[in-house]
C-alpha cells in the first residue's frame, strides 16, 4: 500500500505524540510557555490539510470563516461590532487609530508590558503615559486615580489583564465614567476570564484579543477587535477596509509554524537537532518572528486583513477554549497548593470576584533566585516563560522609542526581576507541573 506525504508524516507524528505525552518522557522533552504550546493532533491535522490539499488552496485568502469569527465573538461578548486583523496589535493600532488622537493626548497604560502596545499610541498620534503595577501585575487603580484626578488631556486608559489574571476592572471603570475617558481593555491575555460572572472584555468601550502562537488560543498569527461604541466601530470598519491581505508566503509561514515545531521540540536535545531545526528554519525565515526588529525599535509595522484559512484556524482553536482554560486553572490550583507554604515565593494576588485563566502562572521570587531558577529549570529541560523579564519587554526594545523613564515605575520594574513564570497550556500534563513545582522548591531550598 502506498502513502502520501501526508500519511507518513501523521504517522511519525502520532508516534511522537504519544512518547511525548507518557510520564516517562515528560521530563525529556523541553516543556515551555512559548514553544506553540496550544498545538495538538487536531491542529496538525488542520494545517497538514490546508497545505497538502491543492482544494484548500483556493480558500486560503477568502471564504466565510472571518465573518464566522467576528460572528461568534459578537454573540459570545454581546457586542454589536467584532473586526477581525492579522494580529491583536493591529486591532489594537485600529482603536488607537478610531480615537483620533491628538499630540497632547495621553493614553494611560501599564507598564510591564510588551513594547507593541505603546507602538500602537504612538504611531496613532498619542502620548502613552505609564502606571505602576500592583501584586496583580495589573495597573495600580490607585496611582491611575491619581493621574485622572489631576492630569488634563487624558483621552483613553488601556487595560490589560495580565497573564489572564482580571485587573480590577470595575473601579476602571467607575473611575474612566466619572472623569469621561475612553476605556480601552488589552485581551490578548485573558480570553475567557471574568469578573463576577462578566468576561473581561466586556467592561469598556472597546477590547482587544491576540491569536498569537503563545496566547490563550493560536492560529500563530491574528487578532480581534470588539465594541459598542458607534464611533470607534466606523473609525475601526474604515481602517481594516483600508487594508489588503498578506501574500500566500505570508500564510504558509504560519501554517508551517506548528509543523516545524511540533517536530524540533521531539527532537531538542537530540544531539540538539531540535535547536537547529529552529536556528535553521528561522534563519531561511520560514516561519514569523514574534517582534521584527524594526518594532522593538517603535515601530507600528503595517497591519493586514485577516486570511480566511487563519480564521478558519482561530474558529477550530476557540471551539476548544472552555477545555483549554480549564486544564489552566487545574495547573494554576496545583502550583497554589504547591506553593503556599513557601515563603521565598510570591503567589500572584487574586480577589474573591476574579475569575482568571491563567495563560501563565507567575510567581516571584529573589532577582539571584529567578536567575538561578531560569538556568537551573533550562537544563532540567525546562523553560520558564520570560514574561515580562523587562519592564517594557522584549529585552532588546526601546525604552526610549516607547517613551518610558527609567524609575518612574519602581514596582514594575523590580517584579520585572523578580518574575518567574509557569506553563499551564494543553501541553503541560499534571506529573509535568507537579514536577515543576517539585524542582522549583528544591531548588530555592539549595545552600
Amino acid at each position: 500500500m502506498r502513502y502520501s506525504l501526508k500519511e507518513e508524516f501523521m504517522g511519525c507524528y502520532e508516534s511522537i505524540w504519544l512518547r511525548d505525552n507518557s510520564p516517562e518522557k515528560n521530563m525529556r522533552t523541553p516543556i515551555s510557555s512559548n514553544i506553540s504550546p496550544n498545538v495538538t493532533k487536531r491542529d496538525i491535522q488542520f494545517v497538514l490539510s490546508r497545505i497538502f490539499y491543492p482544494w484548500h488552496w483556493l480558500r486560503w485568502m477568502r471564504g466565510t470563516a472571518v465573518f464566522a469569527l467576528e460572528k461568534r465573538f459578537k454573540e459570545d461578548y454581546g457586542m454589536p461590532h467584532a473586526i477581525a486583523f492579522d494580529a491583536g496589535r493591529t486591532a489594537l493600532y485600529a482603536l488607537m487609530d478610531a480615537l483620533k488622537l491628538r499630540p497632547d493626548d495621553k493614553v494611560i497604560l501599564q507598564s510591564f508590558t510588551c513594547i507593541s502596545v505603546p507602538n500602537t499610541i504612538i504611531a496613532a498620534g498619542g502620548k502613552p503615559r505609564y502606571v505602576d503595577i500592583d501584586d496583580s501585575y495589573n495597573i495600580d487603580v490607585d496611582s491611575l486615580e491619581t493621574i485622572l484626578r489631576h492630569e488634563q488631556h487624558i483621552r483613553a486608559v488601556i487595560v490589560q489583564h495580565t497573564f489572564g489574571i482580571p485587573a480590577d476592572i470595575e473601579r476602571i471603570q467607575a473611575l474612566c465614567r466619572l472623569h469621561g475617558v475612553l476605556l480601552i481593555e488589552d485581551c490578548a491575555h485573558a480570553l475567557g476570564a471574568a469578573v463576577n460572572g462578566k468576561l473581561v472584555g466586556t467592561f469598556g468601550d472597546a477590547a482587544m484579543f491576540s491569536f498569537g502562537r503563545d496566547k490563550v488560543i493560536s492560529s500563530v498569527s491574528g487578532g480581534l477587535a470588539i465594541t459598542h461604541n458607534t464611533d470607534i466601530a466606523q473609525g475601526v470598519r474604515a481602517y481594516v477596509d483600508g487594508l489588503s491581505l498578506p501574500s500566500r508566503l505570508w500564510v504558509k509561514k504560519r501554517l508551517l509554524h506548528p509543523l516545524i515545531f511540533a517536530v524540533a521540540k521531539q527532537f531538542y536535545y537530540f544531539f540538539s537537532l531540535g535547536k537547529l531545526l529552529i536556528e535553521g528554519t528561522r534563519s531561511l525565515h520560514l516561519w514569523p518572528l514574534v517582534l521584527e526588529t524594526e518594532e522593538k525599535q517603535g515601530q507600528q509595522l503595517h497591519g493586514f486583513r485577516l486570511p480566511n484559512v487563519i480564521a478558519e484556524w482561530a474558529l477550530q482553536q476557540y471551539s476548544d477554549l472552555e477545555i483549554k482554560n480549564t486544564h489552566r486553572k487545574k495547573l494554576a490550583d496545583m502550583y497554589q497548593a504547591a506553593f503556599a507554604k513557601q515563603k521565598e515565593i510570591q503567589l500572584p494576588t487574586i480577589r474573591e470576584s476574579d475569575e482568571p485563566i491563567f495563560l501563565r502562572f507567575p510567581i516571584q521570587v529573589s532577582p539571584a533566585q529567578a536567575e538561578i531558577l531560569l538556568k537551573k529549570m533550562r537544563k532540567e529541560g525546562i523553560l520558564l516563560g520570560d514574561w515580562y523579564r523587562h519592564v517594557i519587554d522584549p529585552k532588546d526594545a526601546s525604552l526610549t522609542a516607547a517613551q518610558y523613564t527609567n524609575g518612574s515605575c519602581p514596582n514594575a520594574e523590580e517584579t520585572a526581576r523578580r518574575v518567574v513564570n509557569l506553563p499551564t497550556s494543553i501541553q503541560t500534563s499534571k506529573q509535568q507541573a507537579e514536577n515543576i513545582s517539585q524542582h522549583i522548591i528544591q531548588i530555592l531550598h539549595e545552600r
